[in-house]
């Protein structure tokens, strides 16, 4: 698959179509398309591809790569049976039709091959792949909407040896399931990285699952447990932009002329196509025409440049930020500020809020998993569940509280007659007492509950 348009809409409102297509996690609006060249002839002076597979690999040798693995494990790849396509991948074994459960366990049955490539992968300390092209517009990607197939047939097998009682293999599945999505962070591209993080969000809910259904014993809770906090510690889900902004780099070197002296006006022929990209999404008229010729012809190289650096170097001082800092900060309106004045960077700058608010989600996705896994675990030992969510801490059961990425506080736990509920405000960040949506977006609100595990029906699939 190659990464060869960017897909943009004014104002500020980017991402790569890949990322739609592959991961289906956020609602950007996909409008308008940045021509990748002009007719005038490219004057090559910085190779921005070969520099984003410098710092992919840091200088590493090649035999700590999992990229020959993962390329056999696509190869070995067998797509999904039609039979499956229109289930809910959340619906349990026991819950499938005779025939649906045979057509899944033998899907999985013919994917061992590639799923044991991509085990032998997860077992190397890095990943890198080697990006291709002439320019970052043009880069060949890996084949990531395999790479998200492989981690649902991974997921599929360990919920079907959860169903048999094989805990420790299904955890087991689930935890290098968990390792490939976290091999996609760090200097990648962005489209990947959120790639990685859907890859483990997959991997916790399907443990969401198996401990909804199932009652692991509380040694194999523990080990499980104890895996993701190493794993949490190792892989962050802080984003990297580095790529997005060779990404803007590339496209200045190709779209504007160059004075010899770091200065020169955008070519009027990337102007003329430009403006033909926005007519074929709709009717404009003659003023709005003008007015897109006006802010698009009025860009100069040095001034794009200098400005793509200080809106980055601002992209690195908040990748921390969760969504409720975002917006009690200002960070939004900053960002805005920051590229209001410039066409180019108005619309290729990705998405900030939305990319923070993803990786937000997949971090509070893994913390909620582990403090069921301790909540499960105190209750095994003991009989009963804590009062309160700090007493995992003071019980030796959790070195960390889980925060919640749309409150200053940590997630909220509330024990009921015979089990618990935990959740995160959501989106509209308000506490609605633990109302399930889907992450309290939409008209109606409500929270993001991560236990009980709601069912299939109530689930976006």
């Amino acid at each position: 698959m190659q990464q060869t348009e960017r897909i943009i809409s004014p104002p500020g409102r980017t991402c790569s179509k890949i990322i739609a297509f592959v991961l289906a996690i956020a609602s950007f609006s996909l409008t308008v398309v940045l021509p990748s060249h002009a007719e005038e002839k490219i004057n090559i002076k910085v190779d921005y591809v070969a520099k984003l597979n410098e710092l992919a690999k840091a200088g590493r040798p090649e035999e700590l790569n999992a990229a020959p693995y993962y390329k056999k494990a696509f190869e070995l790849f067998v797509k999904q049976p039609e039979q499956l396509k229109k289930i809910n991948r959340r619906i349990w074994p026991d819950d499938l039709t005779a025939e649906q459960r045979e057509v899944l366990q033998t899907w999985v049955r013919q994917s061992s091959k590639a799923l044991t490539q991509l085990k032998k992968g997860t077992q190397k300390p890095h990943y890198w792949p080697e990006y291709r092209g002439t320019s970052m517009m043009g880069i060949v990607l890996p084949e990531l909407w395999k790479a998200r197939a492989l981690a649902i047939v991974f997921c599929s097998r360990a919920k079907l040896n959860a169903a048999k009682g094989n805990f420790k293999q299904a955890f087991s599945d689930l935890l290098v399931c968990y390792r490939f999505g976290a091999h996609f962070t760090g200097p990648k591209t962005l489209v990947e990285q959120l790639v990685g993080i859907g890859i483990r969000t997959l991997a916790a809910d399907a443990a969401f699952q198996i401990l909804d259904k199932q009652q692991p014993a509380s040694d194999l809770l523990k080990y499980f447990q104890l895996q993701l906090e190493t794993l949490l510690l190792q892989n962050t889900f802080v984003i990297d932009f580095t790529s997005e902004k060779f990404f803007i780099c590339d496209s200045i070197r190709i779209m504007f002329t160059d004075d010899g002296k770091g200065g020169g006006p955008i070519k009027q022929s990337e102007v003329k196509a430009i403006v033909r990209q926005y007519q074929q999404q709709g009717q404009l008229s003659p003023q709005e025409i003008e007015e897109l010729k006006r802010r698009w012809g009025k860009l100069e190289r040095q001034q794009t440049t200098l400005l793509a650096d200080k809106v980055y170097e601002y992209y690195g001082k908040v990748v921390h930020k969760t969504p409720w800092q975002l917006r009690n900060e200002g960070i939004i309106l900053e960002i805005e500020k920051m590229t209001n004045n410039n066409a180019l960077l108005h619309v290729l700058a990705p998405n900030v809020s939305r990319v923070l608010e993803v990786s937000s989600r997949g971090k509070a996705d893994t913390e909620a998993l582990i403090t069921t896994l301790a909540f499960l675990r105190y209750k095994a030992d003991k009989g009963l569940f804590l009062r309160k969510l700090d007493e995992l801490l003071s019980s030796g059961y959790l070195k960390n509280l889980p925060t919640d990425p749309y409150s200053d506080k940590s997630l909220v736990y509330k024990r009921t007659k015979d089990n618990f509920v935990l959740y995160s405000l959501g989106a509209d960040f308000d506490d609605d007492g633990g109302i399930p949506s889907k992450w309290g977006e939409g008209e109606k609100g409500g929270d993001q509950v991560f236990w009980p595990v709601q069912p299939p029906e109530k689930q976006k699939k």
